[in-house]
């Protein structure tokens, strides 16, 4: 009966192991904070283009009021590539909300967080 204990409960800690790792990716992957790129790159096209269409399935008040903020800002913006909405915002959003971090990461500790006479390398395209 021992011997059949050890393979039962290794199985058992193996399964253990390989639910945290699925757990663990699945959390990344569909956190919270997960498309929250989207969002903010939809919200500042919507106010800076009419566009809508970036992300349309959810309602564009949170957005656009979440972006409020960026409007008096010269943010570059990456080119669209006419993809399908979800793949176009969600990879632009990715790069456009890299963009604002590196920003605000320069920038930290001075008066002004996006300040317009300042000329970095986060100014142009970053690829």
């Amino acid at each position: 009966m021992n011997r059949l204990k050890m393979p039962v409960w290794s199985l058992a800690g193996g399964l253990i192991v390989l639910q945290m790792i699925l757990i663990a990716i699945i959390v990344h992957g569909e956190s919270l904070t997960f498309d929250e790129g989207d969002h903010i790159f939809a919200g500042y096209m919507m106010w800076h283009t009419g566009d809508y269409g970036l992300n349309p399935e959810h309602p564009p008040l949170v957005k656009l009021v979440a972006t409020l903020p960026l409007l008096q800002e010269q943010l570059w913006v990456p080119p669209l590539q006419h993809r399908m909405f979800k793949g176009e915002a969600y990879r632009d959003g990715l790069r456009f909300t890299s963009i604002i971090w590196l920003r605000v990461k320069q920038h930290l500790g001075t008066n002004t967080l996006f300040a317009k006479d300042h000329k970095s390398s986060v100014d142009g395209d970053p690829s």
